[in-house]
């Protein structure tokens, strides 16, 4: 009990110290302590401060910038959003457009060919090397050898060569038994377009000897021979060097799905 009085009795003196000396300045102010308490006691006061609240302060630092990013990324993420939205409009709109063009040349080509047409389909790839043969679906008995097929965009791919069944043979443009009779188109400039397997088609044989073909020049049907209808595209002059002329082919039936045949006779003339 005695020591307990007496750790009672020192805290007093101790609060009691302090308090008559706040009261005693209070009374009669020393404006030099005070003075003294404002220039050195107050700023380590507020270093002290500054230092026990650092960490609070970088906790609250933290966690306005990790709400910023997280509504920066929230932005971030609708923004994107509204992108890919707005790619996948113009690439449906880009589409809907070739999709649109493609239907115009069908309607233009329709109007164009004069002889009765059908639709068909590629089903086999059948080339190799120097044989470029393709298997049609027949879309019916009319299909006999000589019928022309061209592609939905109206350039020439090849010929029937053979009816087996419900299927027809196609020799390629690009095979190397093929040989179209050509015209360069815009000039009075004849000559055969002969296949070469896996390379280019070659222009051989031109009318003009003196002629200066180049690149871009475009070519047709000639029907010289009667075996394929006159103005036919098909395709145009890729160079004209070392003494060949080589051609880029305005389709190919690798690259077909569906087909259009050309009921066209060699005893009737195309005119």
């Amino acid at each position: 009990m005695r020591a307990k009085k007496s750790f009672t009795s020192a805290f007093s003196s101790l609060i009691m110290i302090p308090a008559i000396v706040i009261v005693t300045l209070l009374d009669k102010p020393d404006y030099d302590f005070f003075n003294f308490i404002h220039r050195n006691i107050v700023p380590i006061a507020e270093v002290v401060g500054r230092g026990l609240t650092y960490p609070a302060r970088v906790v609250g630092r933290f966690a306005d910038n990790m709400r910023k990013r997280r509504d920066i990324l929230g932005e971030n993420i609708e923004i994107t959003a509204r992108l890919e939205t707005l790619e996948k409009t113009i690439m449906e709109k880009e589409l809907l457009e070739k999709e649109n063009a493609l239907l115009m040349e069908k309607l233009n080509m329709a109007k164009a060919i004069k002889y009765k047409t059908a639709a068909s389909r590629i089903i086999h790839d059948n080339s190799f090397m120097e044989n470029q043969n393709f298997i049609l679906e027949r879309p019916g008995d009319e299909v006999s050898p000589g019928n022309i097929v061209v592609s939905n965009t109206g350039f020439l791919l090849g010929v029937v060569v053979e009816n087996t069944g419900e299927y027809s043979k196609i020799r390629s443009v690009r095979d190397s038994r093929s040989n179209i009779p050509v015209r360069i188109s815009g000039t009075n400039v004849f000559g055969f377009l002969q296949g070469g397997g896996n390379s280019s088609p070659e222009l051989k044989f031109l009318s003009d000897g003196d002629f200066s073909p180049a690149p871009e020049m475009p070519l047709v049907t000639s029907g010289v021979n009667g075996n394929v209808p006159n103005d036919i595209p098909v395709g145009r002059i890729e160079s004209a060097d070392d003494g060949r002329i080589r051609v880029k082919l305005g389709a190919e039936l690798k690259n077909q799905e569906s087909v259009i045949l050309l009921f066209f006779n060699k005893n009737e003339r195309y005119d």
